[in-house]
This record gives C-alpha cells, structure tokens and sequence, in this order.
C-alpha cells in the first residue's frame, strides 16, 4: 500500500487537527488561578484533554486516520501490525484507523483491551477478534506518564502476543517524553503527533493566540 501524504497535504493536515484540538478538545480551568481538575493519581491541574471530542468527530477522524496511515504504511507485508485500542480513548481512535484503511483499500484487524475484565459472562480482557501470530500495535488518544501503555503491553505480553515495536497516541500531555518500554526481550517505543507545547493551555495563552476567549467543545453533564 501506498499512503504518503505530499509534504504539503501532510503539513496541513497537521495543522488542521492541532487546530480542532485546541479549539475544542482542551479544557482550562476559568482563570487560571487554582487547579481544580482532579487527575486519577490525586494531583490537580488546570487543563485537561478530552481528544474524545476529536475521536468521535468524522472530519477529524478522517484526517488522524490519513496522518497515521502516511507514518505507517511503509511495514512490510510480513511485518503488518493488528491494532489493539486501549480503553476508552483509544477504542474510537482505533476504529477511525480501521474506516481510514478500508477505505483506502486494504484491512486492518483490530480489537480493544479494557481496564479490568469484565465481572460477568466470559470475563474478557479483550473485546473483538485478536490474532496471536501478528504484532500488536497498542493505540490510544493521549500518552501521560506512559503507565496504562505499560500495564497494558504487559497484559499482552502475559496473553501471548508479540508487541510492535512501536505504540501511538494522538498527543502527549507531558513536555519529557516516556522512555520506551521494556519487555523482556520487547521494546515499545511510544509515538505521538503532539506535544503540550503545541497548544494553548490556559485561558489567557489561548486569547493571545487566537483573539477570542476558549470555548470547550465537550458537553458536560
């Protein structure tokens, strides 16, 4: 398969989706002044990605599908991937990139791993279809501290099934990017498109940049 963007339609493409999260897929605490967004661990902070915005929208998920196949498309045929979404964020995103390649001609399998297995009926780990004899590329829509990326490549390791090499996310939240996981004999290099520096994380960032106060484009009930 053939899937490279000219530098040009790549550029803009970026562009574009960088554009749609900023202006929709962040939000920051009203003034700026005490965090009050409570993360997982106990910490608090005064933005948040909410990329489900993005992943749930068609433009953009024709877009991201459209960057992501021009990174990818160069693996050999004996080197092809299956894509497995981590739960939630990256169960959409992963189901974006399987339309983008069907639509461009060629199949992807894909499947999701979940948080903690279900407490009825079979139990699974796994939603979908899974293949143990081709690498699984782990994807999902934001990478922190790199520690669901490490649980859940280890869960898989345990499963029986080989890593790619290599693992994707739409943007990072932190500026020092997490080293690579290792596995035993298996590392997994994490990728992603963005960085926190591309966007403007506060309220008065935001303003200067684009001359018009926030609007989060989530709905909030």
């Amino acid at each position: 398969m053939n899937l490279k963007l000219d530098e040009k339609v790549r550029a803009e493409t970026l562009e574009w989706c960088r554009a749609f999260i900023d202006h929709n897929c962040i939000f920051r605490t009203p003034g700026a002044v005490t965090p009050q967004l409570l993360h997982p661990d106990g910490r608090t902070n005064t933005w948040q990605f909410y990329l489900q915005v993005a992943t749930l929208d068609q433009g953009f998920c024709a877009r991201i599908g459209l960057l992501f196949w021009d990174r990818f498309n160069s693996a050999p045929a004996g080197e092809r991937f299956q894509i497995c979404g981590c739960e939630t964020g990256g169960v959409p995103l992963a189901c974006a990139l399987q339309a983008s390649a069907y639509s461009s001609g060629f199949r992807v399998n894909v499947f999701s791993i979940k948080k903690a297995p279900k407490k009825y009926g079979l139990k699974n780990w796994l939603e979908g279809r899974a293949f143990e004899d081709s690498p699984v590329m782990l994807v999902d829509d934001v990478i922190g501290g790199g520690d669901t990326l490490q649980a859940q490549a280890k869960r898989l390791v345990e499963f029986g099934f080989t890593l790619y090499p290599q693992a994707f996310a739409i943007a990072s939240c932190k500026h020092d990017k997490i080293a690579s996981i290792k596995l035993g004999n298996q590392i997994v290099e994490p990728v992603f498109l963005y960085g926190p520096d591309d966007f403007a994380r506060s309220e008065g960032k935001y303003a200067a940049r684009y001359n018009r106060p926030p609007r989060f484009g989530g709905t909030i009930v």
